[in-house]
């Protein structure tokens, strides 16, 4: 969803070039307590590396149809993921030691949470809990950490002066 289009960049193939064209690589990953943005990018290139962060954290546009064929995508990981018998030995094994807290929680959701997830309910999420004082960065490379350190703050402002969220277990 993230790397379909933003404010900035109105396409898929606009957002890839734009880190791509100097060389650079972006990927993602979902675990089940974070969701971990990166890209390799040179360091003569770092502002652009933390604009590209800025715009797919903070100005995705999760439109429906991207929304719509991620769920679709999603899908059919979930049925992959249960036809590996140790992938459901894992997902089982973190529902009953877990119960009902969110680490007892699939990282993919279930077929039913999959099919019930609206527009709505992807930016209400966001807004809870993809804001700056919920952000850690880590930088490796040739950068001054001041320098990096300014520029995060320049893209990333807290305009909600959110504080961080703290989980209640339950």
């Amino acid at each position: 969803m993230f790397f379909a289009e933003t404010k900035k960049f109105t396409s898929k193939k606009l957002l890839s070039e734009y880190i791509e064209e100097v060389g650079g690589y972006r990927n993602a990953f979902t675990s089940k307590e974070v969701t971990f943005f990166h890209n390799q990018i040179p360091f003569k290139e770092f502002e652009r590396g933390v604009i590209f962060l800025s715009e797919i954290i903070q100005n995705s546009l999760l439109n429906e149809e991207s929304l719509t064929k991620e769920i679709k995508v999603i899908l059919e990981e979930l049925k992959r993921r249960k036809d590996n018998v140790q992938n459901s030995l894992y997902d089982l094994t973190y529902e009953y030691l877990f119960r009902n807290h969110s680490l007892g929680h699939r990282v993919l959701g279930t077929e039913e949470s999959l099919k019930n997830i609206t527009r709505v309910n992807l930016i209400d999420f966001m807004n809870r809990y993809y804001h700056p004082s919920n952000y850690t960065f880590i930088i490796a490379g040739n950068i001054d950490p001041g320098v990096a350190v300014q520029k995060f703050d320049q893209y990333f402002v807290n305009k909600s002066k959110k504080e961080s969220n703290s989980y209640k277990y339950s």
